[in-house]
């Protein structure tokens, strides 16, 4: 039995209990606004040792969501500060990460949503530098790299990803001796474009990407899609962190993944995060999935990516079973596949973190959900470190292969689907939760006019939440209806650094 005086996130929640967070701030739409769904959001995840020179530290309470345009916040004690806004004509943005400029080393936010385009927005100046065009259709996700700042990664309904270098050269004019009708695959912007992952190719997804996640250290893509399909990509060598100005040239097409399967979600993958270095957290609209890739060191050695054209299996690319499932989550939906979860991990605390004894120092996975009554707004927290191990499946008891019967299904999915084969098995796992039950105070104490989503809240939705680095001090969740809501972790905080937070982070409109 653990102790009680251990920190919440490393014991077993008993049911129902509550994350030591409280409810601190919350926006909403006035009723006679457009009422606009906030898909995204995410922290300036810049900080601590990522920031040696201390360039970023004003940025640490920092987020940006999108709700159809970007709107930059700001975490204080006293609740939820909105920055400012940036919208681009006739286009909805539903996605947006944080990078930083390699030579200006001004904060960079990449947005990107329904026309296909990546906006590369100046988070100081608050100005586009510039605009990524090559995908040809909406745009549900981007991240850009841990360690190449400058390199970006893009899932399109188009069923390809896109990275991106933005210090690429620009295209030449079209007095220059291009075509505006030449192909899709050639349409980047000049040498921006650095590979295009996936598509009409034998390996890649078949219906859009929705999901991806590069690995913290290796030259790994991991994707997820509409097609229920999870596939691990090799990555060719990053470009260097220099302005390039070679003459541009179509990007590579990378074809053939590493691992790929559809045994481990029956619906669209929503979000796919690594965890560690070959076990990553994966989410569908009804479960979340921990599993481990068992491939890693039959292709990735000292000498990096062994060629995948090469040494790959046909059943690696097309259906694999180089895997372990370590735990699944329930997850209660409404039934919608955008929900995008949120991951917390470990660190090296440093002299200026154990001055916050309440600091989280554990992986969390922080997930939006739909209990039962849909009353609330409700976020699920799990610590894998706690998941219990599953039992083995039970045997199928129907499995040929890939042969497809009367009813279009084959009987392979047909065993993975509970209607039809045995149920899934779930772990045990309980979470610690987070309710919005309180929000009614919440609006009154900030004496704003802003009305909630709805009388009662009951039909409103979260899609996507957000947690803060390096101690999950703050919790935000964003939904339907352009609601935001802030969590603040309870506990001692320091006091002493906020005024230079507020004084040296991003600036105030108002």
């Amino acid at each position: 039995m653990r102790d009680a005086a251990e920190p919440w996130y490393d014991r077993e929640p008993a049911d129902g209990a509550l994350a030591p967070y409280d409810l601190v701030g919350m926006k909403a739409q006035r009723q006679s606004d457009d009422v606009h769904e906030a898909l995204s959001a995410c922290f300036f995840p810049f900080v601590g040792p990522l920031d040696p020179q201390r360039h970023w530290e004003g940025w640490a309470d920092c987020f940006v969501y999108c709700e159809y345009e970007l709107t930059v916040a700001m975490c204080t004690d006293d609740g939820l500060e909105v920055r400012w806004t940036y919208a681009v004509e006739d286009d909805a943005l539903f996605t947006a990460c944080w990078t930083v400029h390699p030579v200006t080393h001004h904060p960079l936010i990449i947005a990107a949503g329904d026309s296909g385009v990546l906006y590369v927005v100046d988070a100081v100046d608050r100005t586009l530098l510039r605009a990524l065009k090559g995908h040809g259709a909406a745009v549900y996700a981007v991240r850009a790299h841990a360690a190449h700042a400058h390199v970006v990664a893009s899932a399109s309904h188009d069923n390809t990803v896109r990275l991106w270098n933005l210090l690429g050269s620009d295209s030449p004019a079209w007095g220059s001796g291009g075509n505006e009708n030449y192909a899709m695959g050639k349409a980047d912007e000049g040498g921006c474009a650095v590979a295009i992952v996936g598509g009409a190719r034998p390996g890649g997804h078949v219906d859009g990407v929705i999901a991806l996640d590069f690995h913290p250290t290796r030259q790994l893509l991991a994707t997820g899609g509409g097609d229920r399909r999870l596939k691990l990509w090799p990555l060719p060598p990053l470009p260097a962190p220099e302005l390039d100005t070679t003459v541009p040239r179509p990007p590579p097409r990378i074809s053939f993944p590493l691992f790929t399967t559809k045994r481990i979600h029956r619906s669209a993958v929503a979000s796919i995060q690594w965890l560690t270095d070959n076990v990553l957290a994966s989410r569908d609209i009804e479960e979340l999935a921990l599993w481990r890739w068992a491939g890693m060191d039959r292709y990735l050695g000292a000498d990096g990516v062994i060629a995948p054209t090469d040494y790959v299996k046909w059943d690696e690319m097309t259906e694999s079973r180089s895997f372990d499932i370590l735990a699944r989550y329930a997850t209660p939906e409404s039934g919608h596949y955008w929900r995008m979860t949120a991951v917390h991990y470990p660190f090296r605390p440093s002299e200026q973190d154990t001055q916050d004894p309440a600091r989280v120092n554990a992986p969390l996975i922080i997930v939006p959900v739909v209990e039962a009554g849909g009353r609330d707004l409700v976020v699920h927290i799990y610590n894998p470190a706690l998941a219990k191990s599953l039992p083995p499946p039970p045997f199928p008891r129907h499995f040929d292969g890939h042969d497809e019967g009367d009813s279009g299904v084959s009987t392979e999915d047909a065993a993975l689907d509970g209607r039809h084969g045995p149920p899934r098995i779930v772990s045990a796992n309980k979470p610690w939760r987070l309710v919005a039950s309180d929000w009614k105070r919440v609006v009154a104490a900030a004496n704003d006019a802003l009305q909630p989503i709805g009388t009662p809240l009951a039909p409103s939705v979260i899609r996507a939440v957000a947690v803060s680095p390096r101690g999950a001090r703050w919790i935000v969740a964003v939904g339907d209806g352009g609601c935001v809501l802030l969590w603040k972790r309870r506990g001692r905080e320091e006091s002493s650094t906020k005024t230079s937070i507020k004084a040296r982070g991003p600036r105030n409109d108002k």
